[in-house]
């Protein structure tokens, strides 16, 4: 497989960036946070979509897009002499070969590329792929821990996930062996002889019911008739009983229009006896006249009295004014003034006394006269003849004339009624004939009827009691049939169970061998994992070193000891220990390349120069440069070591533009492609 084009638009950093990729080393030189590493994430996004990015698809658009732009990444490769491109946005992708889509779809793209490259995304990464986080990870962790990490890039993980699922299954089988062995424990166990003898009691059920159901249709045959006889009888006792009826309505409607004319003809009597023939309007017309004369002179004498009452108010009046001024003259001496000329009295004082006292004089008298007419004329009101005797007559004497004229009356409306009452009764006389003579032509024999009533109450008891009989009979069938059935189930039950039983006995069996050869397997594994590995390792530590180490070895601890010369090593350098980390990440891949049965095409290494010094970062660029001719056909040296620049067959500047943020690229040649 070899890369050839890389082109991102809107992928985190990158607003629109393309990366041609030629044989050889090639090195992606930028500063840290540049995007450098962006490039190669976009390849592997672009291949296996989106698990293979870092965050989601929410966080690898470009901050920068315009609304509606989208994320998209192309990645044209070179397999078996084949052009491939996968075209890959955010929902959807698309695999080209030549210009033919040959898949399309997320999800079909990534079926098709694990497909054709014989490997999984992880696979994929753990073969092309190294970073300095991987090798720091390498040189900081204990013997475990690195075991594990190799067993994983190898895939070995996946036969321990293989062999903890069959462990799980055979747990699983276990259980069910164990539940299927306390069912059969617990369950009584059945046999053919009490099925045998279930089915003999529910044979007797059944002929019993048998002969009740026969009975039943004989009795229901009997029951049919004696219904039909009684329909018969019911209808002429119907016609009977309507006519008796309408004879005893005829009969009581006759008895009520002779019982209510009697009434009327006594009510007639008493009515006549209430009637007055006296003449009340005469006496009436006088009592009348008498009641006027009588309220004429009380009127006479009642406006003699007020007259009277008048005129002795006004001379107690005119007296007591007098009574004032004999006083005032008398208080006020012979200096007092005239009332009538207002000049002083003096010597008229006296006079004008004496006249003054002789005026109350006869005003008293006068005052005195009027008071005796005034009591005499109370008195002749008082002696009035009274009106109330008068009244009364008058309306005892109208009482008696209504009376007389109700009583009237009433006698007029009752001989109406007597009339009325007697056609009635002549009527209800002759409908009551007609009745007889109805009565008398329909014809019931009541006591057939009786009979047939108790021999239709004797089959309903019967009916009755044959339905319980065989309802009974037949629940007894149904208890019966549901044991037989029982007993089979239980029986075919248990024979289930056993035959489970001895699959999952024999499946268990087979569980046992496949975990005890997994195990067997993953041993063999690892023992042959270290001694290729450190094969591998041992030719490139020595070209990077320039054959100063002869030996890589991972002991069992998977504890890296390097030899000089067959002489271990005793203490390794962080230097040495970077580059013995280094040579074995290129040992993993090459052997999971190898594994895979596809040759190793290119090497993708993110910032593996570590603590390394300048010599040594250059041995390590010419073991690379050297890996590229034997063994890559492309290197991909990602870094922001400068002096990579002057080494590289050709060189790709990553920076980011201040001002909007987003990546671009540069490309160069290096001296060796230059020259």
């Amino acid at each position: 497989m070899r890369i050839e084009r890389i082109e991102l638009k809107n992928f985190r950093g990158h607003r629109h960036t393309e990366v041609d990729l030629g044989a050889g080393m090639t090195a992606i030189l930028g500063e840290n946070g540049s995007g450098k590493t962006t490039i190669p994430e976009a390849l592997i996004w672009a291949l296996y979509g989106s698990r293979a990015a870092r965050g989601n698809n929410d966080t690898i658009l470009f901050w920068g897009a315009e609304k509606g732009e989208k994320v998209e990444v192309k990645a044209t490769f070179v397999l078996d002499g084949e052009p491939y491109t996968v075209a890959r946005s955010v929902k959807d992708a698309t695999v080209f070969r030549d210009s033919t889509p040959v898949a399309e779809g997320a999800g079909a793209t990534v079926e098709f590329i694990e497909g054709l490259l014989g490997m999984s995304r992880e696979e994929f990464q753990a073969t092309y792929f190294t970073g300095q986080k991987e090798l720091e990870w390498l040189r900081d962790k204990g013997p475990a821990d690195r075991a594990r990490f190799l067993g994983k890039v190898m895939g070995y993980d996946k036969l321990k996930d293989a062999q903890k699922a069959v462990r799980t299954e055979r747990n699983n089988a276990r259980s069910k062996a164990d539940a299927i062995e306390n069912l059969l424990s617990s369950e009584q166990p059945v046999s053919e002889e009490e099925i045998t003898a279930a089915k003999a009691k529910l044979m007797g059920a059944l002929t019993r019911a048998k002969g009740l159901d026969d009975a039943l249709t004989t009795a229901n045959t009997k029951a049919e008739e004696t219904k039909a006889a009684m329909a018969e009888l019911t209808l002429q006792r119907k016609s009977w009983m309507a006519a008796r009826d309408e004879f005893r309505s005829a009969e009581a409607s006759k008895a009520q229009a002779d019982e209510l004319l009697v009434s009327l003809k006594a009510q007639r009597e008493q009515a006549a006896a209430n009637v007055d023939h006296g003449d009340y309007s005469t006496q009436i017309e006088s009592t009348e006249k008498d009641l006027e004369l009588t309220r004429n002179e009380i009127d006479v004498r009642k406006e003699r009295r007020r007259e009277a009452e008048h005129a002795f108010q006004l001379a107690e009046r005119q007296l007591k004014d007098a009574e004032q001024e004999l006083r005032v003259l008398r208080e006020q001496g012979s200096g007092g003034r005239c009332r009538t000329c207002g000049q002083v009295l003096g010597d008229s004082w006296q006079e004008s006394v004496r006249r003054a006292e002789d005026k109350v004089t006869h005003l008293t008298h006068q005052r005195d006269t009027k008071e005796e007419v005034y009591k005499g004329a109370q008195k002749h009101f008082a002696d009035a003849p009274s009106l109330t005797h008068l009244e009364t007559a008058l309306a005892e004497l109208r009482g008696k004339q209504r009376a007389s004229e109700t009583a009237k009356a009433t006698l007029q409306t009752i001989d109406t009624h007597i009339e009325s009452a007697a056609k009635a009764a002549d009527l209800k006389t002759r409908i009551l004939e007609q009745a007889r003579a109805d009565l008398s032509t329909v014809t019931f024999d009541e006591e057939r009827f009786d009979q047939l009533s108790m021999d239709a109450a004797r089959v309903t008891e019967t009916l009755r009691s044959l339905n319980a009989d065989l309802l009974d009979a037949t629940r007894t069938v149904e208890r019966l049939e549901a044991k037989v059935s029982s007993l089979r189930e239980a029986l075919d039950r248990r024979a289930k169970l056993e035959t489970q039983r001895k699959e999952l006995t024999q499946n268990l069996a087979v569980l046992d061998d496949t975990d005890r050869l997994f195990t067997e397997l993953r041993t063999a594994l690892n023992d042959r994992l270290r001694p290729e590995l450190s094969e591998i390792a041992t030719q490139v530590i020595a070209e990077i070193t320039d054959g100063r180490f002869t030996e890589f070895l991972l002991d069992e601890d998977y504890r890296i000891r390097l030899y000089d010369s067959g002489r271990e090593v005793p203490v390794i350098s962080g230097g040495q220990e970077d580059m013995a980390n280094l040579a074995l990440r290129i040992a993993v891949s090459t052997l999971v390349s190898e594994r895979s049965g596809r040759p190793l095409s290119f090497l993708i290494l993110d910032e593996v120069f570590g603590s390394l010094d300048a010599g040594r970062q250059e041995a390590v660029i010419d073991v690379l440069r050297q890996l590229s001719e034997d063994r890559f056909e492309q290197v991909i040296l990602i870094t922001h070591t400068e002096t990579v620049k002057d080494l590289a067959d050709s060189v790709i500047l990553v920076d980011r533009d201040e001002k909007t943020g987003a990546s671009g690229v540069t490309t160069g040649f290096g001296p060796r492609e230059a020259a």
